[in-house]
């Protein structure tokens, strides 16, 4: 999807400003450009897709592997308490699916964190 951000940053015709946090052939996983909280990752598949609510049977393995990537993601970085949100709709910035990991004392500000 050519218009798509993260389908930019993936294929590199947008520069990271860091290093990735993780990278396969896959998934991709950056620092959050606008952290809203002390540690926030975003995880993305690289197939794009558009969001959750339009993944389909076709991407459970992706999907599946997104999940599992996240627990090794706060394993490896020593996060033990943290929450993974999926943003959806129009509480979804960008039309790509990705996950927030995010952890720390300002969690409880995030709209929807809330438990």
């Amino acid at each position: 999807m050519v218009e798509c951000i993260f389908c930019k940053i993936i294929s590199g015709q947008i520069p990271l400003e860091r290093e990735p946090i993780y990278e396969d052939q896959d998934y991709l996983v950056i620092p959050d450009k606008y952290p809203k909280a002390e540690t926030h990752i975003l995880l993305m598949p690289k197939t794009h897709i558009h969001s959750v609510a339009e993944a389909d049977d076709a991407d459970r393995e992706v999907l599946g592997g997104l999940l599992i990537l996240a627990g090794k993601i706060a394993r490896r970085e020593t996060i033990p308490d943290f929450k993974l949100i999926f943003n959806n709709g129009k509480h979804a910035e960008i039309p790509h699916l990705h996950l927030h990991l995010v952890s720390g004392p300002s969690i409880s500000k995030i709209p929807g964190a809330q438990v």
